[in-house]
């Protein structure tokens, strides 16, 4: 998934949060991907629950992620 680009289907339009530069898998039970977006870095729970299509030859991972989520975790 490294090298992935994360988009956001929760909404209306598609959005690009970023790429998935790493996954951070002792962060608890459910890995972190870490994304690098135009405002800095997001950490993105890779719950079961959000994801809505994995292409990983199109290096394109598709979620639905709740509302807030990628503004509460940005890092400048």
């Amino acid at each position: 998934m490294i090298g992935c680009v994360l988009v956001d289907v929760a909404g209306a339009e598609a959005v690009v949060v970023g790429e998935i530069e790493a996954v951070d898998k002792t962060a608890g039970p459910v890995p972190l991907l870490v994304v690098r977006g135009v405002r800095g870095e997001v950490l993105v729970p890779f719950a079961k629950s959000y994801l809505r299509r994995l292409d990983v030859e199109g290096k394109r991972v598709e979620m639905a992620l709740p509302e807030g989520l990628v503004e509460l975790n940005e890092s400048e």
